[in-house]
């Protein structure tokens, strides 16, 4: 009997028959017409899940944004193949492709915001790179760490780092800043450590630092940072400062954090009497104020 005979479908091959009582010319088109049919539609499947994804980043625009104005702002030449910065490729997403060989290291995206990765650590390696943050607009809301440490950046600190309303964690220790320290620093309400040392800081430190809450660690040693030290007594959580090696000069504040366990305020240009205050700091270990103009190394008693 003559008629619909079967229809066989495979759905592993991607491939199907209709028996028809056709012309054996008519049924071969009919397959070839199939066949181009379910390939029309397979490459269309891998262009889908294969090109699409990578069409909209997963890092928010912004961020991608201030990684590049950092990297730009870096010497090409001081960029060593092996470093963090030599593997950033911006061709790719930045946090969608993070401790891959295009972003092997030097920032982590710990965070999610409507969608979109967000950067909250820029940490560098010691790679010695050459280069300045003055370019840098620093629009990273989300960071809580940067480091810069142990490289040969140059130049001002920029007060542009006062839009990193989150950060914790401030580490441009040895490197080759100068000039002052910017005032707006004092703003970072949420800082817990600062860690400007060992560069060629000059000027005074702020008294807008009093505005630094959270502080909790503050080291400036080995700059050549001038003037009296502030007032710091509202900084409730100030556990370790030191100022060593520097040029700073007058009397030591009458109202220390009392917090505090270790002062460390050596070769400088300290003058007066040890404050009586600082015999009631219950949680002090150390006090360095060796290699000074003479005190009096004894507390005075209460008048």
């Amino acid at each position: 009997m003559n008629g619909p005979r079967s229809l066989g479908f495979s759905p592993s091959l991607l491939h199907f028959e209709m028996n028809f009582p056709f012309t054996s010319q008519s049924h071969c088109e009919i397959k070839m017409a199939t066949s181009k049919f379910f390939l029309s539609s397979l490459l269309l499947l891998l262009f889908v899940h294969g090109v699409l994804p990578r069409a909209e980043s997963k890092t928010y625009w912004g961020d991608v944004d201030a990684l590049k104005q950092l990297k730009n702002g870096v010497q090409p030449n001081s960029v060593s193949p092996g470093s963090c910065l030599g593997s950033w490729d911006f061709t790719f997403d930045p946090c969608d492709s993070l401790f891959s060989e295009r972003f092997t290291c030097g920032f982590r995206c710990d965070l999610t915001v409507s969608g979109l990765s967000r950067v909250t650590e820029v940490t560098l390696d010691s790679a010695g790179y050459i280069g300045s943050l003055s370019s840098i607009s620093w629009n990273l809301p989300y960071l809580q760490t940067l480091d810069l440490s142990n490289n040969l950046f140059s130049g001002r600190i920029p007060g542009s780092l006062s839009n990193l309303t989150r950060l914790t964690r401030l580490g441009l220790s040895r490197n080759a800043f100068s000039g002052e320290v910017p005032a707006s620093i004092g703003s970072l309400s949420a800082l817990e450590e600062l860690y400007l040392d060992n560069n060629n800081l000059q000027g005074p430190i702020p008294a807008t630092f009093n505005g630094l809450g959270s502080l909790k660690r503050l080291e400036i040693q080995s700059n050549n940072i001038s003037g009296e030290l502030p007032e710091l007594g509202s900084l409730k959580n100030l556990y370790f400062l030191d100022a060593s090696n520097n040029v700073i000069s007058g009397y030591l504040p009458t109202t220390p954090p009392p917090s505090l366990v270790q002062i460390s305020m050596r070769n400088n240009m300290i003058e007066g009497t040890i404050p009586p205050s600082l015999k009631y700091l219950n949680f002090l270990q150390v006090l360095d104020l060796s290699h000074n103009n003479p005190l009096l190394l004894t507390l005075m008693e209460d008048s």
